[in-house]
């Protein structure tokens, strides 16, 4: 993520999420990952840790962990909107004392540890984590007051690396990977959902499916007309 200068009219202002973070414009304390205070507030602000605990269920059969797999689930998406796609970078991170405090957590996840949790992710967890991603949006749409909705459809490439189940090549784009397809609100470029498909798929395989689906969830919603 890139570093970030804040300028405020006054001198330090306080966030509601931890009470040992504030931020001023008085020189203090660096951090490239400035950016994640406010992504924290603003998660805090929509109750994401509500709705992560009401959709997502991950089994866990371990025994004397340190982390539940929500906490290391919220500290995969931390890292990711700050560009940190890597499991490695998990090592960096866990170090970091703004993550710690913006993921309201003393010790954070190692590599290992998140790797194991990506690897623990089943198909319906994938699921889960898609309606998370749809309740946002229709969080989004509900505070917009939205009354029109243009659909944007598109398919997308998705690389890979390794023997990955269903990764094709995809002659399009020249890459191995997946060939999801991917549906925006046009006016905004609001990310509305996202669907799985393998490598081989030819960009409007199944569109008209997809279409219907999205029309039939949008037209249920009594303030989009």
């Amino acid at each position: 993520m890139r570093s970030y200068v804040f300028h405020f009219t006054t001198k330090t202002i306080n966030v509601q999420f931890s009470k040992k973070i504030s931020i001023a414009n008085d020189g203090g304390a660096l951090t490239n990952d400035a950016g994640m205070v406010l992504v924290a507030e603003f998660l805090k602000k929509i109750h994401f840790d509500q709705l992560l605990n009401e959709r997502i269920y991950i089994n866990d059969g371990r025994k004397f962990s340190h982390h539940s797999w929500l906490e290391i689930l919220k500290q995969w998406l931390y890292q990711l909107i700050a560009g940190y796609s890597r499991d490695r970078d998990a090592n960096k991170v866990q170090y970091d004392r703004l993550f710690q405090e913006a993921l309201q957590q003393e010790n954070l996840s190692s590599q290992s540890m998140l790797s194991t949790f990506l690897h623990t992710l089943t198909t319906e967890n994938v699921s889960q984590l898609s309606q998370v991603a749809k309740d946002l949006a229709d969080l989004w749409l509900d505070h917009d007051n939205t009354q029109h909705l243009v659909l944007d459809f598109d398919s997308t490439a998705c690389p890979t690396y390794g023997e990955q189940e269903e990764a094709e090549f995809i002659y399009h784009y020249g890459i191995n990977g997946y060939h999801p397809f991917v549906a925006f609100e046009g006016l905004t470029g609001l990310a509305l959902d996202v669907r799985h498909r393998h490598g081989k798929s030819y960009t409007s395989t199944h569109a008209e499916d997809y279409l219907e689906e999205m029309l039939d969830r949008y037209r249920s919603d009594p303030v989009i007309l």
